[in-house]
């Protein structure tokens, strides 16, 4: 560190201010790593960013055809597949012959990630919170972080915002952890800045 002094006024510290707090690239993409694997860890236990969890699924039909992986409920003679570890089952009851058909519009040719039927967990096929990601503001000399989804997914995005399951943002709790991130950061580069020497400079 250094201080200039100019008629016994001093005028300027040079610190380098962000690195000095530790507000540098680096930092500021570990925070926002950290604030989207919040989301996606909130997500996967039924917690929304608005604080509200464990919201049950929009309709019996849905909850019918999630559990089922999206595919469609068919009847005929069984597959291998559709039997595999229920043989006991289906030859108990041989008039039980339901199968899996063909995925339902439009989820055709689109992978499933989650069945869970327990709660909105916003994971079916899992896009939305793989387009979660964080870009360092240039407009602010890197001095923070935006968090953001795919564009492609702003209309379901907004429309679950609509039915209360929020995914837009930090909630309470994540904000507050995150603050004391900083704080910590902060914290430890002021202790370990002052705790090296400096020079003063009088002209």
């Amino acid at each position: 560190m250094q201080i200039n002094i100019s008629n016994n006024t001093i005028y300027k510290v040079d610190l380098g201010i962000k690195s000095f707090l530790g507000f540098v690239k680096d930092f500021w993409q570990k925070i926002g790593s950290n604030e989207t694997t919040m989301i996606r860890e909130d997500a996967i236990n039924g917690i929304m960013q608005d604080g509200q969890s464990n919201i049950p699924l929009i309709s019996e039909q849905y909850k019918r055809y999630k559990a089922n992986w999206m595919n469609r409920f068919t009847t005929g003679a069984p597959t291998m597949s559709s039997i595999k570890g229920k043989k006991d089952l289906y030859f108990k009851n041989p008039k039980n012959r339901t199968n899996v058909g063909p995925k339902i519009s439009p989820y055709n040719g689109v992978s499933i990630e989650s069945n869970d039927v327990s709660k909105v967990t916003m994971r079916l096929t899992g896009q939305t919170l793989r387009g979660l990601k964080n870009n360092i503001n240039p407009h602010q000399d890197n001095l923070g972080v935006t968090i953001s989804y795919n564009q492609n997914d702003a209309g379901k995005i907004f429309g679950n915002q609509d039915r209360g399951r929020d995914i837009v943002g930090l909630r309470k709790e994540n904000q507050d952890e995150i603050f004391n991130q900083i704080l910590k950061v902060v914290d430890e580069n002021i202790k370990n800045e002052f705790e090296k020497d400096f020079t003063i400079n009088i002209s």
